[in-house]
């Protein structure tokens, strides 16, 4: 890269070159399959929610207590370890809910 100046590309003065390393993540059914997830097919409608166990227990035991009863051949809670976000090697309590219709 040659004759380039350092002030081209600014004649306006208010922009600035930001270069930033960019990541990709894997797609949440590869990143998760050592859960076992019962992933059905021929449902049309399929919802998953991974939450750490902390934050399922912040919600008003209410909420729980609705969500709970609501238990059924569609709907399933399920308690999971997952590698922690933080420390990959390292377990975290976690509820897997499931909603397939």
């Amino acid at each position: 890269m040659t004759n380039i100046k350092p002030t081209a590309g600014r004649q306006l003065g208010i922009t600035h070159l930001r270069i930033r390393g960019m990541w990709t993540i894997e797609h949440p059914n590869k990143t998760f399959s050592y859960l076992n997830i019962n992933y059905q097919a021929n449902k049309t409608l399929r919802l998953f929610a991974l939450i750490r166990e902390a934050k399922y227990y912040s919600f008003s035991s209410e909420d729980r207590a609705r969500l709970e009863a609501s238990v059924n051949s569609n709907l399933s809670i399920k308690n999971v370890q997952i590698k922690s976000p933080d420390n990959p090697v390292k377990q975290v309590s976690a509820k897997l809910i499931s909603y397939q219709i």
